[in-house]
Protein backbone atom coordinates (compact mmCIF):
# COMPACT_ATOMS: atom_id res chain seq x y z
CA UNK A 1 0.00 0.00 0.00
CA UNK A 2 2.96 2.45 0.34
CA UNK A 3 4.28 2.02 -2.34
CA UNK A 4 1.40 2.70 -4.33
CA UNK A 5 1.16 6.02 -2.70
CA UNK A 6 4.77 6.52 -3.08
CA UNK A 7 3.64 6.33 -6.74
CA UNK A 8 1.10 8.27 -6.72
CA UNK A 9 2.81 11.13 -5.11
CA UNK A 10 5.77 10.62 -7.19
CA UNK A 11 3.63 10.63 -10.95
CA UNK A 12 1.82 13.63 -9.42
CA UNK A 13 5.13 15.45 -8.36
CA UNK A 14 6.55 14.79 -11.88
CA UNK A 15 3.25 16.19 -13.71
CA UNK A 16 3.40 19.23 -11.64
CA UNK A 17 7.12 19.71 -12.33
CA UNK A 18 6.37 19.26 -16.16
CA UNK A 19 3.59 21.51 -16.51
CA UNK A 20 5.39 24.49 -14.93
CA UNK A 21 7.83 23.75 -17.05
CA UNK A 22 5.17 24.21 -20.07
CA UNK A 23 6.45 20.92 -21.31
CA UNK A 24 3.26 19.52 -21.80
CA UNK A 25 2.00 22.39 -23.18
CA UNK A 26 5.00 22.96 -25.80
CA UNK A 27 3.90 21.49 -29.42
CA UNK A 28 5.42 21.63 -33.34
CA UNK A 29 3.15 24.75 -33.71
CA UNK A 30 4.01 26.55 -31.09
CA UNK A 31 6.00 29.37 -32.67
CA UNK A 32 7.02 30.98 -29.55
CA UNK A 33 3.31 33.13 -29.92
CA UNK A 34 2.73 35.04 -26.92
CA UNK A 35 -0.66 35.65 -25.22
CA UNK A 36 -4.22 34.33 -26.56
CA UNK A 37 -4.37 37.00 -29.51
CA UNK A 38 -5.84 40.70 -29.63
CA UNK A 39 -8.47 41.74 -32.10
CA UNK A 40 -7.87 44.22 -35.40
CA UNK A 41 -5.71 47.46 -34.61
CA UNK A 42 -5.27 46.35 -30.54
CA UNK A 43 -2.03 46.46 -29.12
CA UNK A 44 -0.19 42.36 -28.70
CA UNK A 45 1.11 43.62 -25.47
CA UNK A 46 2.54 39.70 -24.92
CA UNK A 47 6.04 39.43 -26.57
CA UNK A 48 6.33 35.58 -27.28
CA UNK A 49 9.57 33.87 -26.61
CA UNK A 50 10.23 33.98 -30.66
CA UNK A 51 10.79 32.35 -33.87
CA UNK A 52 12.06 28.49 -33.00
CA UNK A 53 13.36 28.97 -36.87
CA UNK A 54 17.05 29.71 -37.87
CA UNK A 55 17.32 33.43 -39.51
CA UNK A 56 16.91 32.98 -43.40
CA UNK A 57 16.72 36.10 -45.58
CA UNK A 58 14.19 35.23 -47.80
CA UNK A 59 11.99 33.56 -45.95
CA UNK A 60 11.91 35.47 -42.79
CA UNK A 61 10.84 38.86 -41.35
CA UNK A 62 11.85 41.10 -38.51
CA UNK A 63 9.05 41.29 -35.93
CA UNK A 64 10.40 43.00 -33.78
CA UNK A 65 7.85 45.94 -31.47
CA UNK A 66 4.99 45.28 -34.35
CA UNK A 67 2.20 44.36 -32.07
CA UNK A 68 -0.74 45.77 -34.14
CA UNK A 69 -1.59 43.90 -37.06
CA UNK A 70 -4.65 44.67 -39.94
CA UNK A 71 -6.39 43.11 -42.36
CA UNK A 72 -5.57 44.58 -45.98
CA UNK A 73 -5.70 43.52 -49.24
CA UNK A 74 -2.47 42.82 -50.86
CA UNK A 75 -0.66 45.96 -51.82
CA UNK A 76 -1.10 45.71 -55.63
CA UNK A 77 -4.74 45.50 -55.12
CA UNK A 78 -4.93 48.51 -54.29
CA UNK A 79 -8.28 48.39 -52.27
CA UNK A 80 -9.43 50.03 -49.03
CA UNK A 81 -8.82 48.40 -45.64
CA UNK A 82 -11.01 44.97 -45.75
CA UNK A 83 -12.31 45.78 -49.19
CA UNK A 84 -12.12 42.34 -50.75
CA UNK A 85 -9.13 41.29 -48.25
CA UNK A 86 -7.92 37.89 -48.56
CA UNK A 87 -9.33 36.05 -45.68
CA UNK A 88 -5.53 34.66 -45.31
CA UNK A 89 -3.31 37.67 -45.41
CA UNK A 90 -2.74 40.22 -42.89
CA UNK A 91 -0.09 42.50 -42.03
CA UNK A 92 1.61 43.68 -38.92
CA UNK A 93 3.13 47.35 -38.34
CA UNK A 94 4.24 49.25 -35.37
CA UNK A 95 1.58 51.55 -33.85
CA UNK A 96 1.28 54.44 -34.98
CA UNK A 97 3.62 53.95 -38.06
CA UNK A 98 0.67 53.10 -40.66
CA UNK A 99 0.30 56.23 -41.85
CA UNK A 100 4.24 56.14 -43.23
CA UNK A 101 3.58 53.40 -45.32
CA UNK A 102 0.49 54.14 -47.13
CA UNK A 103 -1.71 52.10 -44.48
CA UNK A 104 -0.10 49.35 -45.11
CA UNK A 105 2.21 47.38 -42.42
CA UNK A 106 5.72 46.69 -42.52
CA UNK A 107 5.39 42.83 -42.95
CA UNK A 108 3.05 40.84 -44.93
CA UNK A 109 1.92 37.26 -43.58
CA UNK A 110 -0.08 34.91 -45.58
CA UNK A 111 -1.39 32.20 -44.49
CA UNK A 112 -1.97 28.33 -45.40
CA UNK A 113 -5.58 28.54 -46.59
CA UNK A 114 -7.48 26.09 -44.09
CA UNK A 115 -11.09 27.10 -43.12
CA UNK A 116 -9.81 27.72 -39.49
CA UNK A 117 -7.45 29.87 -40.46
CA UNK A 118 -9.63 32.57 -42.44
CA UNK A 119 -9.45 36.05 -41.16
CA UNK A 120 -12.89 38.56 -40.72
CA UNK A 121 -13.84 41.36 -38.76
CA UNK A 122 -14.10 39.29 -35.13
CA UNK A 123 -10.69 37.58 -35.28
CA UNK A 124 -8.15 37.54 -32.76
CA UNK A 125 -4.59 36.57 -34.04
CA UNK A 126 -1.44 36.18 -31.80
CA UNK A 127 1.73 35.60 -32.77
CA UNK A 128 5.40 36.51 -31.39
CA UNK A 129 6.76 40.17 -31.34
CA UNK A 130 10.47 38.92 -30.58
CA UNK A 131 13.09 39.08 -33.35
CA UNK A 132 11.47 36.98 -36.07
CA UNK A 133 9.22 34.85 -37.95
CA UNK A 134 9.23 32.85 -41.16
CA UNK A 135 8.25 30.37 -43.08
CA UNK A 136 6.44 27.25 -41.53
CA UNK A 137 6.34 29.31 -37.99
CA UNK A 138 2.93 29.31 -36.93
CA UNK A 139 0.53 32.50 -35.97
CA UNK A 140 -2.48 31.54 -33.89
CA UNK A 141 -5.94 33.07 -34.96
CA UNK A 142 -8.62 32.63 -32.91
CA UNK A 143 -6.78 29.97 -31.54
CA UNK A 144 -5.96 27.82 -34.06
CA UNK A 145 -2.52 27.45 -34.78
CA UNK A 146 -2.09 28.35 -38.59
CA UNK A 147 1.07 27.80 -40.67
CA UNK A 148 2.64 30.91 -42.43
CA UNK A 149 2.72 29.89 -45.93
CA UNK A 150 4.62 33.40 -46.99
CA UNK A 151 6.20 36.30 -45.27
CA UNK A 152 7.36 39.38 -46.89
CA UNK A 153 8.89 42.72 -46.09
CA UNK A 154 6.91 45.73 -47.48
Amino acid sequence: MLTVAKTIALSGFLILTLSSCDVLRESDTDAGIGGKGVAHRELQTDIGRGSPSEWVTKTCAVVEGRTQWKWLPAPKDGGGENDEADPYIFQIDKPNEWQSRGKLGDVMITLLPLSNCAIDNQTTIAYTTKDWLCVDDYVRVNDSDCLIEAIKKL
